[in-house]
């Protein structure tokens, strides 16, 4: 069969501005039926029926995601339902890996093996790496025939998908923006006032000094850390180097000429952040984490009082029954290493 690109331009496929959904169109085929890649039956047994029964005309699209449960079932789903009713003669096969180390290795294999999904949900610098391998579809000549408005999206970030000769080939879907969330509870019990912006990373450490308490008790217990200043957040340590120097790793993340962390500054920044558990004992030891599969545990549990994330865990946290949060945002940088 010939390959060639499918877009239903009058359906608005998928709904870009409406829903804003960061995807990548893939080259792929018009099929009556296709294979799926391996399936995870909890998200498939959970798709809404369709308003039409499948029919051998029926034009199948494969979407690929790394979202998490609450996610699959409060926009996927619902996208898919709404998607669906209005286009009846497309159906939406939906294809969920919550983990992301899962889902980059089977979406790397389905490259390789060429049955790649038609949709997929790439990390910014993941799709920059599939378009100069020329593995996505520019989406200039579809934005140009649709009523879709790229000035509707943030003109810091659509850059950031374009290939090197300008073509746009994904769209993004929102702006991973991270804060500081912060248990009340917590701090009502240690008398420590609520954080307040504009603040720095200094008044972060002071804070979470107040906030660490040892454990009573006897024997080993005795003197353990009962309950952390602030949760690790290692995985955001790009946070340091960025509000410390102004600059990323690299002088330009896609066509890298300069390694930058050599810096003073960024490395007293990377220090600093080590320090807080090493010196200071306000963060959890990376030894602690050896069994913890997430690191937002601690701030589940009331083990720590503060943590850095993203948008989706502070929805989560702020559904959970026995915790009483609120955000803030991020602070300026100014430390001084204390080594």
């Amino acid at each position: 069969m010939d390959k060639h690109y499918y877009i239903v331009k009058q359906h608005r496929l998928i709904y870009l501005a409406l829903f804003g959904l960061l995807f990548a169109l893939l080259f792929f085929f018009l099929r009556p039926d296709a294979s799926d890649l391996p399936a995870s039956p909890a998200v498939l047994a959970q798709q809404p029926k369709a308003t039409v029964e499948p029919t051998e005309a029926r034009t199948v699209i494969r979407w690929f995601i790394p979202w998490d449960d609450q996610r699959v079932r409060e926009v996927a789903l619902p996208l898919v339902a709404t998607f669906e009713q209005q286009n009846p003669t497309i159906h939406i096969a939906l294809q969920n890996i919550e983990k992301d180390s899962e889902y980059y290795r089977e979406l790397a294999i389905a490259l390789n093996q060429g049955n790649s999904p038609d949709l997929f949900y790439p990390s910014t610098l993941a799709a920059y790496d599939l378009a100069l391998q020329d593995l996505l579809l520019p989406l200039d000549d579809l934005v140009a025939a649709s009523d879709l408005d790229l000035a509707a999206f943030d003109p810091a970030v659509l850059p950031l998908y374009r290939n090197p000769t300008g073509q746009l080939h994904c769209l993004p879907m929102a702006i991973a923006t991270l804060a500081l969330v912060y248990n009340k509870d917590l701090f009502d019990a240690a008398g420590v006032p609520y954080p307040q912006a504009p603040w720095n990373w200094e008044d972060l450490l002071a804070t979470a000094q107040q906030l660490t308490r040892a454990a009573d008790g006897e024997g080993e217990d005795k003197g353990a850390v009962e309950v952390y200043g602030i949760d690790r957040f290692d995985r955001y340590w790009p946070l340091l180097v960025w509000t410390a120097t102004g600059h990323n790793v690299f002088d330009d993340p896609y066509a890298p000429t300069q390694f930058l962390l050599e810096e003073k500054e960024a490395i007293t920044a990377l220090q600093w952040l080590a320090d807080l558990s090493l010196v200071q004992g306000v963060m959890p030891p990376v030894e602690d984490l050896e069994d913890e599969e997430d690191s937002t545990d601690r701030f589940l549990t009331r083990q720590a009082a503060m943590q850095i994330t993203d948008f989706e865990h502070i929805s989560t946290y702020r559904k959970a029954p026995d915790l009483s949060v609120d955000v803030v945002e991020l602070q300026r940088f100014s430390p001084r290493c204390s080594r």
